[in-house]
C-alpha cells in the first residue's frame, strides 16, 4: 500500500475540518456581539423593532410588550432588599372619609399619615422627599397644603372656595402646579412657593375641562388630560415655548386616557387608559425623540422609578397595591386597599427620617384596617322582613340583616349630598311571587338585601354614571349632584360619563350601544358607589343584554351582601322549598314518534333522572309587618 496516500487527508476529513473551524468562527462572532451589545446598554429582553417603527413620526406606534420587557432596560439587575422599597402613601376611602395612609411591607400596616379628621387626597411627594404636598378639606374647602417630613410645620398654599386639587412639584421644588375649578370649568395652575402672595399663573384656559397636571422632573413640561378634543386625551405643556406650547400626546379619540405620570427619570409618562373598557396602563418612551408607546399593566397609579414599578389593580369591588422589581417579581404580596384610591405617592429613604419615623410610630395601629373592617355578626335569630320608615316604594321592606345598614348608609348620602336621595326608591324588597329581571340567574331583591333607587334621577340629571369594564363584566360608578354648587360639598368630575338614556334619541347607533359618552357636567357630584362601599352595599355588574334591555344594566342597584352569597340570604327568609324545586323530565317514549317537519337542530339528550334548578316559586310566603 501506497504510504503517501495512507497520510493524506480524504475529502471527507477535509469537509469536517472545514466545518469545525467555520463553527469556532461564528461562536466566536457571536460572543463577541453580544458582549458589545451590553457593553452599549442595549438589553437583549427588549424587542427590536422595524425601522419603520422606530423613524415614524407619529407617537400612535403600539407595541404589545409585557411588563418585564417593558422595564427590564430601566431597572439594575439586582434583587431589592427591605430597607430599598419606599414608603408607600395612598389616599383612599375608608370610615366615610378620604385620608391619607402609610404602608411598608416591613411592619408599617395601613396608618394614619396625618393624626386630624379631616379629608385629605392627591399626595405627591417632592424631588428631594422632605416635603408632600396633598389637597384637604380643613375649613370646609378643598384646599392645597404642604407638610414638611422633616419637622412637621405646613404651610397653605391655597385659600379659596372653589375646589384644588392634584398638586405637583416642579423639579426644583420651588413650584407646585394644580387643578382649580373656576368658572364652571377644571384648569391648570402655578404656584410659586417662595411668595405665596403672588398670585397664580393660569397655565390653561379653554372651554373644556384641563386637569390632573404631572410636571416632569427634568422641568420644562408639564403633561395634563384635556377633553377639547371630545375624548380625555394626554396632552403636554412645554413651559418654554410661547407658540404652539401644547402637543397632544397620542391622539386616540376611542380611548380615555387618564391620570398622567412621569417616570422617575422623566424619559417616559405613564397613564392609565380604557383599553376597551379595561384600566391599562400606557407608556410613552420619550428616550430617542418620537415617543413609542406601549401597554405595560393592568392597573392604575403607575409609579416607575429606578428600582421599582408600582400602581393599583382595580376590581369590581376591591384594589390590590402592586409592585414588582426588574425581573417582574412582586417584591412583596399584592395588599388589598379597603377603598377607593384617591391618590398614591412614595417617599423614599424614610428610615432615615427620624421625624417621619416618629409620626409614624405614633400613628401606627397594632391591628391592620384589613382586620378592624366590620364583618356581619354571627346570630341565632331568624331573619326577618322590616319595614323602611319615610320611604316611597311599592314593597318598602328590607331584610333586619341590611336594614341597620342602610339607615346609616341614607344618613351619610343625606349629610355628604344636603338631600335625602334615598326617600324615594324604585324597588326595595319584591316577593318571590314577582318576576325577575330578564336574564337575572340570582334575583338579590327577592332577599331583602338589595334595592334600587329611581332611575329617573338620571334623566333630571341628578345622577349620572361612568362606565368600567372589571374581569369580563361591566361595571358603573353613579355620582350624585350635590345640593349646594358652592365648594362645600362634592368634587368637579374628571371623567367623561356615560348617558345611558342617551339610547331614547332615536339614534341607531346610540341604541345599539346602549348609551354614548357625553361632556363633563358641570357642578360638585359626590361618589354613590364609594359611600356605598364603605356600608358595605356593593354594585352588581350589569347582565349581557343590557344594551338593549334598560334595566338590565343594574345601574342603580347595590347588595348588601356582607359576606354570604345568593343561596344563603334566601335561605334566611324562605324554606329551600320555596325557592329550589325540582323540574321533571318526561322519559323517553318507547316507540318514536316519525315527525314530517325537518328538524336542522339536535335534540338534547334525554336524561332519566330528574334535576333540580334555582328558580322562584309563584306563591307567596311572606307576611308584611304592620
Amino acid at each position: 500500500m501506497n504510504n503517501n496516500h495512507r497520510n493524506t487527508p480524504s475529502k471527507a476529513n477535509l469537509l469536517w475540518i472545514t466545518l469545525a473551524i467555520a463553527n469556532l468562527v461564528l461562536v466566536f462572532y457571536f460572543i463577541n456581539n453580544v458582549f458589545s451589545s451590553k457593553t452599549n446598554g442595549q438589553s437583549n429582553l427588549v424587542t427590536s423593532t422595524s425601522p419603520t417603527e422606530t423613524t415614524t413620526s407619529t407617537p400612535e406606534t403600539l407595541l404589545e410588550e409585557s411588563i418585564l420587557n417593558e422595564i427590564s432596560s430601566d431597572l439594575p439587575n439586582k434583587n431589592l432588599s427591605q430597607s430599598e422599597i419606599p414608603l408607600f402613601v395612598v389616599s383612599f376611602f375608608f370610615n366615610q372619609k378620604s385620608q391619607l395612609y402609610a404602608f411598608h411591607p416591613e411592619g408599617i400596616p395601613f396608618t394614619r399619615l396625618i393624626d386630624e379628621p379631616y379629608e385629605e387626597i392627591h399626595p405627591s411627594t417632592s424631588h428631594d422627599n422632605k416635603k408632600i404636598a396633598y389637597s384637604a378639606k380643613k375649613n370646609g374647602y378643598w384646599d392645597i397644603y404642604v407638610l414638611d417630613l422633616t419637622d412637621g410645620s405646613e404651610i397653605r398654599v391655597t385659600d379659596t372656595p372653589e375646589y384644588d386639587g392634584s398638586p405637583t412639584w416642579s423639579s426644583d421644588g420651588l413650584y407646585l402646579a394644580y387643578e382649580s375649578y373656576h368658572n364652571g370649568n377644571l384648569d391648570i395652575f402655578i404656584q410659586d412657593l417662595q411668595d405665596l402672595n403672588i398670585n397664580p399663573i393660569q397655565l390653561t384656559n379653554g372651554n373644556e375641562p384641563q386637569y390632573s397636571p404631572s410636571w416632569s422632573p427634568k422641568g420644562r413640561e408639564i403633561a395634563f388630560v384635556s377633553t377639547q378634543d371630545g375624548n380625555e386625551e394626554i396632552w403636554l405643556a412645554k413651559l418654554d415655548a410661547v407658540e404652539n406650547r401644547f402637543i397632544k400626546v397620542a391622539d386616540r379619540p376611542e380611548q380615555t386616557d387618564l391620570n398622567p405620570r412621569w417616570s422617575a427619570d422623566g424619559n417616559k409618562l405613564l397613564w392609565v387608559s380604557d383599553n376597551n373598557g379595561y384600566p391599562t396602563i400606557m407608556q410613552a418612551d420619550f428616550s430617542n425623540g418620537n415617543p413609542i408607546i406601549t401597554k405595560v399593566a393592568i392597573g392604575d397609579f403607575a409609579f416607575l422609578t429606578s428600582n421599582l414599578f408600582s400602581f393599583i389593580q382595580l376590581e369590581a369591588n376591591q384594589n390590590f397595591l402592586i409592585s414588582k422589581d426588574q425581573s417582574g417579581q412582586m417584591v412583596f404580596p399584592s395588599i388589598e386597599i379597603p377603598g377607593k384610591v384617591n391618590g398614591l405617592t412614595l417617599i423614599d429613604n424614610y428610615k432615615n427620617n427620624d421625624f417621619l419615623k416618629s409620626i409614624l410610630e405614633k400613628n401606627l395601629k397594632l391591628v391592620e384596617i384589613n382586620n378592624s373592617l366590620e364583618s356581619e355578626p354571627s346570630s341565632n335569630y331568624k331573619s326577618e322582613l322590616v319595614l323602611l320608615e319615610n320611604v316611597v316604594a311599592e314593597y318598602p321592606y328590607l331584610s333586619n340583616k341590611a336594614f341597620g345598614s342602610f339607615n346609616e348608609l341614607r344618613s351619610s348620602i343625606a349629610m355628604a349630598t344636603g338631600w335625602d336621595f334615598l326617600n324615594q326608591l324604585d324597588k326595595t324588597f319584591i316577593p318571590i311571587t314577582d318576576p325577575a329581571t330578564p336574564g337575572t340567574a340570582e334575583e338579590w331583591l327577592y332577599t331583602g338585601r338589595a334595592f334600587e333607587f329611581n332611575p329617573l334621577s338620571i334623566h333630571a340629571g341628578l345622577t349620572t354614571t361612568s362606565k368600567e369594564e372589571r374581569s369580563g363584566q361591566t361595571y358603573w360608578r353613579v355620582f350624585i349632584k350635590a345640593r349646594y354648587q358652592d365648594g362645600s360639598q362634592g368634587m368637579p368630575l374628571k371623567q367623561m360619563p356615560f348617558d345611558l338614556s342617551a339610547r331614547f334619541n332615536n339614534d341607531p347607533k346610540t341604541y345599539e350601544s346602549g348609551g354614548m359618552k357625553i361632556p363633563i357636567p358641570e357642578g360638585y357630584w359626590i361618589d354613590l358607589t364609594e359611600l356605598a362601599a364603605s356600608h358595605s352595599w356593593k354594585r352588581l355588574p350589569a347582565i349581557n343584554n343590557w344594551e338593549k334591555y334598560f334595566n338590565s344594566a343594574r345601574f342603580n342597584q347595590f347588595v348588601y351582601s356582607n359576606g354570604i352569597d345568593w343561596y344563603a340570604a334566601m335561605k334566611e327568609l324562605y324554606p329551600v322549598e320555596a325557592f329550589q324545586s325540582p323540574t321533571p323530565i318526561p322519559t323517553n317514549p318507547l316507540t318514536p314518534t316519525v315527525s314530517p317537519t325537518i328538524r336542522y337542530y339536535r335534540s338534547p339528550t334525554i336524561s332519566s333522572t330528574p334535576t333540580e334548578s334555582i328558580m322562584p316559586t309563584r306563591r307567596p310566603t311572606w307576611t308584611p309587618q304592620p
